[in-house]
């Protein structure tokens, strides 16, 4: 194996990076693993910068080789650690491409990549540890983006929570747009016309178009997202046939204000990605209204971060806000799931 180039699938949560890692998956020289969330919580959860020796390293790897970012990854820990190079102290990178390496290996493939989105926030670090790796950034409108994760068991149910997160999720890219080894692909033309995008990708990551990834088998097929029912139905999604209609859908799951909310709070990263705004903001009483959910909504993370209570991958509201903090100005937001997958 080798960590020499490897592949990451970035971006916005529910902006087709799923989509994306099913179509490389299928490809015969290329393993996508699935998310190990290793920069984007494992790491920052340890609480220091990098390993400090054995002693570190065996509590971090105590920790996460018992997560189900790790179990479903379906690797020996044992194999793992005997990858760690003996002759030096453990480092982070060391973990994560052992890591990489035995995902590689239980695949058969000689390429690995990894698809976590939230990694699009650690990518000085990711090309630090990988100068020649490949990242393949992914971007989807946000109003679709913030529709899909309203209706997502793990996500934060605020229309201006996961707008500001699509803004600043562009930041980031604007970051690294002109660095070559990042390429944007618009999750929209990955499915209206999914042979062309891919080929485009290949030829970005050097390696030749292959016909078995448009019918998107492989590992990724099989495997679970570890969120129950709703889990087990978004990779079903991802290997189900294409349907250009769903594009269109937050046009029925977001009211008019909605919209206007979310194109006023993303529309920089909007019009530079060349999406079209359809409303012309919020309005006084709109924003005074956005205003007053976002105070709301910050106060209260703010209660339960001193509690000690807040947790990043859920919703942190109140049973009794949680309409209101949804719906911002207005209720007529789609309802959650009730299937948790917890």
């Amino acid at each position: 194996m080798t960590d020499q180039s490897p592949v990451f699938i970035v971006g916005m949560a529910r902006s087709g990076t799923t989509l994306m890692r099913a179509f490389l998956s299928a490809h015969p020289g290329i393993a996508v693993s699935p998310e190990t969330h290793f920069l984007s919580y494992w790491v920052r959860r340890h609480g220091h910068e990098e390993l400090r020796g054995w002693s570190d390293y065996r509590d971090f790897w105590a920790a996460f080789s018992a997560s189900h970012h790790f179990t479903r990854m379906g690797v020996d820990p044992a194999d793992v650690s005997a990858r760690l190079p003996a002759d030096e102290p453990p480092t982070f990178r060391n973990v994560f491409t052992a890591l990489m390496d035995a995902y590689a290996a239980t695949t058969g493939k000689p390429r690995w990549g990894e698809k976590t989105p939230g990694h699009h926030a650690h990518l000085a670090r990711v090309l630090g540890w990988y100068p020649n790796a490949q990242v393949v950034y992914m971007l989807r409108d946000p109003r679709a983006v913030v529709a899909s994760l309203l209706e997502a068991p793990w996500a934060e149910p605020s229309i201006t929570h996961q707008a500001a997160r699509w803004r600043d999720s562009t930041r980031s890219l604007n970051a690294w747009e002109g660095d070559p080894r990042v390429q944007i692909v618009h999750y929209e033309a990955l499915v209206t016309d999914p042979e062309t995008t891919l080929r485009r990708v290949c030829e970005f990551l050097g390696e030749p178009f292959d016909e078995r990834m448009m019918a998107r088998g492989g590992a990724s097929r099989q495997e679970s997202s570890g969120y129950g029912q709703w889990g087990q139905s978004h990779i079903r999604e991802a290997h189900a046939p294409l349907r250009t209609d769903s594009l269109l859908k937050w046009q029925q799951r977001l009211t008019a204000q909605q919209v206007a909310l979310i194109e006023y709070l993303t529309r920089k990263g909007m019009f530079r990605y060349g999406y079209t705004a359809v409303t012309e903001g919020p309005g006084a009483f709109g924003w005074a209204r956005l205003m007053g959910a976002r105070v709301h909504d910050r106060l209260f993370r703010e209660v339960r971060r001193v509690q000690g209570t807040a947790r990043a991958d859920v919703a942190d509201v109140p049973p009794g806000a949680q309409t209101q903090v949804r719906g911002e100005v207005n209720a007529e937001t789609p309802a959650r799931p009730e299937e948790s997958g917890k």
